[in-house]
């Protein structure tokens, strides 16, 4: 699914609706394939922002990941915070 390009800089008063316009169709096209899997899609929406929220606030503190020390962005360290999560300790960066 092709994603237009916005028409208009991010200070013109029409890109927030322009991009709303873009993404429309995809989060309906994904809902409609989370409901034909067999999820409440009322539910679904819920769950959508609360992932929105999340990957939001991710991205304020760390907008480009990739660009990270190797020591903290391999499956190593993945493995690591996740064990740490499991296990109540702090084993991040």
């Amino acid at each position: 699914m092709d994603i237009p390009a916005p028409k208009y800089p991010i200070d013109h008063h029409a890109y927030n609706f322009e991009l709303q316009e873009a993404l429309d169709f995809p989060v309906l096209d994904l809902m409609d394939r989370i409901g034909a899997a067999g999820w409440n899609k009322r539910e679904a929406f819920k769950a959508l922002a609360e992932v929105i929220r999340n990957q939001s606030l991710a991205y304020e503190h760390d907008p480009d990941p990739d660009d990270d020390p190797a020591e903290y962005g391999g499956p190593e360290s993945a493995d690591q915070l996740v064990e740490g999560f499991v296990d109540g300790r702090n084993l991040g960066p």
